[in-house]
């Protein structure tokens, strides 16, 4: 069974999870969004990013990782 993923947050410690899913270094989890705080290109990323709340939170997650930022 693999489990879906959400990021709050997508710097240095989301960048390296996703790096780790696409090495294969982490099974049975898929990446599925990852909220950020300033609007960025998401189709570079996969569309998996988006700076709409609401957009993160219409995906079904099993669980979600804060990744975000001290600010």
């Amino acid at each position: 069974m693999t489990l879906k993923l959400g990021l709050i947050g997508y710097g240095a410690i989301g960048k390296h999870v996703e790096a780790a899913l696409r090495a294969g270094s982490i099974e049975n989890l898929e990446l599925v969004a990852a909220l950020v705080r300033r609007p960025r290109n998401a189709s570079s990323h996969g569309g998996l990013l988006t700076h709409e709340p609401n957009r993160f939170f219409a995906h079904r997650f099993d669980a979600v990782a804060e990744c975000a930022g001290h600010e």
